[in-house]
């Protein structure tokens, strides 16, 4: 038989070992093991009748460092451990690490079965947090509102966890949230503290705090008093995370005392912004200083628990573990020494003085911090001797039990945290957070002593044994710009959201959303050696150049003439006073000379294209030459670099202005020119250029103009919809958008505001533009049936959460009481008339229901008739049979989807097999309902096991996974075969079974067939 492997599954898939079904169903041991790895937790608790009190305020930051001998022994002892990690290559023990790591499978078994948006470690570690603690207090829940902060919060793994938590808790509360981190797009940001991975951000960017500079560096004072007035409007913050730390590969020994600044000031704003009852969760590392001692004493004198939490999915050979502060008391009792701290605030906080004399901590909190300390060193000291002695040799019988423990924990994890799967319109961005950026990870290679030494050799030796030569040797072939070409115009953006984003002027570009960060951080280091070389050689004549100098260059000859040899270019102005491109001769196509910008010879300075000097006569010059061109004509303009936003921003107005865009780089003159040709004239451009140039003119001394297209249309891939996912993912339907960065889980009893205020609350922050796209939560003009269709789907998803097409019958009360209150809520009086009849009338038929099974199909009969096309469908969907036949019509090459435009088609047959036909108006209505119900993933691909939610419960092959693990064995496919020959009146003889069967199985991952293996076998003929 020949069965087609869908895209992207031809590789060999690694073969799980055979395990048992349930974490019980293990041996014991590997059970007990398992159990110990969650549960890793000591918690700080004052002696009784002596509670433990803040010192003085005016004793802090007094007194000299100090150390507690009993702690630097357990610091010793583990570097002692840890030095004998140094001549490990990384990469090697890395992946053996992972390997031994009881919790390395979790993560991905989560991506498999939970559908979790931005599934990584991070995610996984607060996941278990959250189910392991009580972060959500009782005046959260009672008020219908929750509101969190998150501090260095990149990539977003702990608000998505969030989310997911929030959303499969049913817990009935309007979420808002608000995140900082440094940013990933500021030029001036190193790499070394910045996580360029903008998955989310990039979606979220109205909810991520940057402060007045734009960098996100929340270690400056006045971005932690800016962060509190961004957040004014939240009537309490109820909880805040901080997840930072720095890169400290260089000297891991000291990441205590490296990080400690950053903890202090990430406890001083979390301490500013919770209400009383808040929770605080702190990311540290080894508790041995006196930063770590007086730092966890202030938070157990502020909260009511204090624990120390080393979750089960954080590497149990590393240092990490998690403060968990719950029940926030008063700001009243902090107050005083906050004021001190504040006033204190910034990197050097603790640099001179310890937060607290040695004499004021208790010795009955030292006892305790001893005991704690010492239980998670004794953790982490066993971990590395057992990977140190399982590095060198490791038996099978070792590998099996680790792969035993691995499974056992994966499934634990689920098991004990109730893990569920959560449709994609639920997610934080709505069809998925992936589209937009390109993580650019540091990634460590190499031996600790090896990059060590490494560190000490020049640009040029890093680049040749790195992982670039490759690309150098494909960068000598090509001929610069030839094939590289934007064409255009650009599809249209909305121009009326473009703003002036001012911050701190940029010393140096340290990072680009538009380049390589290593390869940059290479070409920073090459300009920094030859301006040494020519301040202690100023008439020296230019240092040797690469190779590729002089490779894929062009004359400005050659330039000049290729755009002249355009057909219908008729005139062209070139912005270069250069003589060497004014005195050439050229025919036919009109020339004109204008001043371009200055640009330093050879651009041998690493702020590049970053000199506001330089940006505002490129804008200039770009700006007047625009306003006198004709249509049609072409454009030269001369670019040093384009490694930042204010270039980018400029590059995409041509864009929107010009047919095609390419680039030359040229033998003499700038380094690269853009060819734009074919102007159009957009009249909106002329003025948002001249207000730029008139903001650039009013910049206070130390601030720059660092971008003024939206970030979202600079990092969007070419060819791109305009329309991102949505941001929040609230519960406004298909067409309305979410709901900003509130997400309601239940139509809200007690509260009233959702989207515009949370809009109100950061209006401070954000330009026009911008909050008329928070406020547009619903459409402004809804007719009363898609209101109510609208809602139906929506309290639908939150029972259906698995989507098999079904909801349990005695769910049915909970829905229709949370249907009325959301029709009530959107002024539909569903309390009388022929919608309460309904529900009445189908709460007394499911008394009947002997399956306990509820389909969608079946109440869908609660909406109007006009809503209720759904019933359609049931006379024809008796049979799975006919619904494969129409589905083949229209999935002509058995991919397992058909496209969206090909949906309306797909549901004209189904209706005409019922003898209905209907106008292409109420086609269309239909089509995008449909839309709206089952393309989960938001790709605009309607895939077979989404669309099969239309078969009746007894014919819907998603009910073969409806125990949850994502699987059927080989038993259950015996049955569905079985069924299959049944339903086309064949008599399954054993030979021709056992041959369908084992080419079926030939495509399952260890003898579990997959749904989307599943797919493939019924997107096929039918194996008979």
């Amino acid at each position: 038989m020949d069965w087609r492997m869908s895209r992207g599954r031809g590789t060999k898939k690694r073969q799980p070992p055979d395990k048992p079904d349930t974490p019980e169903s293990y041996d014991e041991g590997i059970l007990d093991e398992v159990r110990q790895l969650f549960n890793k937790v000591r918690e700080y608790s004052s002696p009784s009748g002596c509670e433990w009190c803040l010192p003085d305020p005016s004793i802090a930051l007094c007194d000299r460092p100090w150390n507690h001998p009993p702690l630097q022994a357990l610091k010793n002892s583990l570097n002692e451990v840890k030095d004998r990690l140094s001549d490990k290559d990384l990469s090697v023990w890395h992946q053996h690490t992972c390997f031994t790591n009881r919790a390395g499978v979790i993560t991905s078994h989560l991506r498999e079965t939970a559908n979790a948006e931005l599934c990584t470690q991070a995610w996984a570690k607060f996941y278990e947090i959250q189910g392991t603690f009580k972060l959500l207090s009782e005046t959260a829940l009672q008020n219908g509102e929750f509101n969190s902060v998150h501090l260095c919060e990149a990539p977003g793994a702990f608000i998505s966890a969030l989310n997911h938590f929030l959303q499969s808790s049913r817990l009935y509360c309007d979420w808002t949230w608000v995140a900082n981190t440094l940013n990933p797009y500021h030029e001036a940001n190193a790499r070394s503290c910045t996580i360029a991975d903008d998955r989310l951000i990039a979606h979220t960017l109205p909810w991520w705090f940057f402060g007045s500079d734009n960098t996100g560096d929340i270690m400056l004072q006045k971005h932690l008093l800016e962060l509190q007035a961004f957040v004014s409007n939240m009537r309490r913050v109820d909880l805040v995370t901080a997840d930072g730390s720095f890169d400290c590969q260089g000297d891991p020994g000291e990441q205590e005392s490296l990080v400690a600044p950053l903890q202090y000031c990430e406890t001083v704003c979390a301490l500013l912004l919770l209400a009383p009852g808040g929770s605080f969760v702190l990311k540290m590392f080894t508790l041995f200083e006196h930063s770590s001692v007086c730092l966890l004493y202030l938070l157990v004198c502020c909260f009511r628990s204090v624990n120390v939490f080393k979750p089960a999915t954080s590497k149990s050979g590393n240092s990490e573990v998690y403060v968990v502060c719950l029940d926030f008391k008063s700001k009243d009792d902090v107050r005083p020494l906050l004021s001190k701290l504040i006033r204190n605030y910034g990197p050097d906080i603790i640099s001179t003085a310890a937060l607290f004399p040695k004499s004021c901590i208790p010795s009955s909190f030292l006892r305790q911090h001893e005991e704690i300390c010492a239980f998670f060193h004794e953790l982490q000291i066993n971990t590395i001797q057992e990977n140190l002695q399982l590095f060198t040799s490791m038996t099978a019988e070792q590998r099996k039990r680790l792969d035993q423990l691995r499974e056992c924990a994966a499934q634990f994890y689920v098991q004990r945290f109730q893990v569920q799967s959560l449709s994609r319109k639920r997610w934080v961005c709505r069809g998925g957070s992936l589209a937009w950026g390109k993580p650019c990870q540091r990634k460590q290679m190499g031996s600790f002593n090896q990059r060590k030494e490494m560190q000490f050799k020049e640009w040029r030796q890093r680049l040749a044994h790195g992982p670039y030569q490759a690309w150098i040797e494909e960068h000598f072939q090509c001929e610069e710009g030839h094939g590289f070409v934007l064409t255009g115009p650009a599809a249209e953006c909305d121009l009326n959201a473009w703003f002036s984003h001012v911050g701190a002027a940029l010393p140096k570009v340290r990072s680009s959303a538009f380049c390589d960060p290593e390869l940059l951080d290479m070409l920073n280091e090459a300009l920094d050696e030859r301006t040494l070389v020519l301040k202690e050689q100023p008439l020296a004549k230019n240092t040797p150049e690469c190779g590729s100098c002089s490779i894929g260059t062009s004359s400005p000859a050659s330039i000049l003439n290729e755009i002249c040899s355009i057909p219908d270019v008729a005139s062209c102005v070139v912005l270069l006073g250069n003589p060497s491109w004014q005195d050439l001769p050229l025919s036919g196509t009109k020339l004109q000379f204008r001043p371009g910008p200055s640009y330093p010879e050879a651009c041998v300075f690493t702020l590049h294209d970053g000199d506001p000097l330089h940006q505002h006569k490129l804008l200039s010059s770009v700006s007047a030459a625009l306003c006198g061109l004709s249509e049609g004509s072409a454009l030269v303009v001369p670019l040093c670099s384009a490694l930042t936003r204010f270039t980018a921003s400029l590059v995409l107005t041509l864009h929107l202005c010009f047919r095609s865009i390419s680039f030359r780089c040229s033998v003499c003159g700038p380094p690269v020119v853009l060819l734009c040709v074919g102007f159009s004239s957009v009249p909106q451009i002329s003025t948002i250029l001249q207000g730029v140039l008139d903001r650039m003119r009013t910049l206070e001394p130390g601030r720059q103009l660092l971008q003024f297209a939206p970030m979202e249309e600079l990092i969007r891939e070419e060819g791109e919809e305009g329309d991102g996912p949505t941001v929040g993912g609230g519960r406004g339907g298909g067409r309305g958008g979410g709901g900003g960065c509130v997400i309601s889980f239940c139509p809200s009893r007690n509260s009233t505001h959702s989207g515009p205020a949370v809009t109100e609350r950061i209006k401070d922050h954000l330009q026009e533009e911008e909050k008329a796209t928070v406020m547009a939560v619903t459409p402004q003009h809804l007719h009363l049936a898609e209101v109510i269709a609208d809602h139906f789907i929506s309290v639908w998803e939150r029972f259906d959460r698995h989507g098999n097409g079904w909801i349990e019958a005695k769910e049915l009360e909970s829905f229709f009481w949370e249907l009325e209150t959301v029709l009530r809520g959107t002024n539909t009086d569903s309390a009388n008339g022929a919608l309460k009849e309904k529900m009445q009338e189908f709460m007394k038929k499911s008394e009947k229901n002997t399956e306990g099974k509820i389909e969608m199909s079946e109440l869908a009969q609660v909406l109007p008739t006009e809503e209720n096309f759904l019933l359609c469908f049931r006379q024809f969907l008796g049979s799975s049979i006919e619904f494969m036949t129409a589905w083949r019509k229209y999935d002509t090459d058995r991919s397992g989807f058909i496209e969206s435009n090909e949906l309306k088609n797909f549901l004209f047959d189904l209706l005409k097999k019922t003898n209905r036909h209907y106008d292409d108006k109420k086609m269309n209505e239909y089509t995008q309902t449909i839309l709206r119900m089952f393309d989960l993933n938001g790709d605009g691909k309607l895939g077979l096991s989404e669309m099969a939610r239309l078969l009746p419960v007894q014919e819907n092959f998603l009910l073969k996974f409806q125990d949850g693990n994502g699987y059927i064995d080989e038993q259950e496919l015996d049955a569905l075969l079985k069924d299959l020959y049944q339903k086309h009146d064949m008599e399954a003889d054993t030979d021709s079974l056992a041959s369908s069967k084992k080419s079926i199985m030939a495509l399952s991952d260890g003898g579990k067939l997959f749904r989307t293996e599943l797919e493939i076998v019924l997107c096929k003929e039918p194996p008979v």
